[in-house]
């Protein structure tokens, strides 16, 4: 780490990744793939990956955690279902836009099937995950080729925000010119 202005320690993204693979391979050797420690670092090991700047690596990180997430704790633990949203994000930025919006379409549905189980009234925090998939899914969806998929995926979702959150919000407001943008998109392909 380098010393900012402010005499603080800066972060090194690229150092922590490098330290965070160390410390899994000997939690691995010596706790167990599926060990709570041994999850928690890789873990850690995608966000700092992510936060180097290697998609790639990032995701790769992910797809090994989740299924030892989803074993530990089970399919609906939270923690699987952010993990799953960060590897759709990962998935996308390392240039696997089809497999992002796959990942996306994936968490959405899972998301709203976990929902509608829970047999109680949704609640706005669970939205903004189900609306964060919805908006990945179409983003990637998009930018794989299908543009006016998107388009009609985010009519779709400027839909549900607004009556859920309210016209005004500055989630729906955010969301008003991306279905647009995508339908000018595909007709001018």
């Amino acid at each position: 780490m380098s010393a900012s202005r402010t005499g603080r320690a800066s972060p090194d993204p690229a150092g922590a990744a490098v330290a965070y693979a160390a410390i899994l391979a000997d939690q691995i050797r010596l706790l167990g793939p599926g060990h709570e420690r041994t999850i928690t670092t890789r873990a850690a090991l995608g966000y700092w990956r992510g936060r180097a700047g290697d998609a790639a690596g990032a995701a790769a990180a992910y797809a090994e955690l989740i299924p030892l997430q989803q074993h530990r704790y089970g399919p609906t633990y939270p923690g699987v279902f952010e993990n799953r949203a960060l590897l759709a994000r990962h998935l996308g930025e390392s240039g696997d836009a089809y497999g992002a919006a796959v990942a996306y379409e994936a968490l959405l549905n899972d998301l709203l099937r976990h929902l509608g189980t829970l047999g109680v009234v949704v609640t706005r925090p669970n939205w903004f995950d189900v609306f964060g998939a919805h908006y990945g899914h179409a983003h990637w969806r998009g930018r794989a080729g299908d543009a006016a998929g998107a388009a009609t995926s985010l009519t779709h979702l400027l839909n549900e925000q607004a009556r859920v959150l309210g016209p005004d919000h500055p989630d729906t407001a955010g969301t008003r010119r991306e279905p647009a943008r995508w339908a000018q998109y595909a007709r001018d392909r």
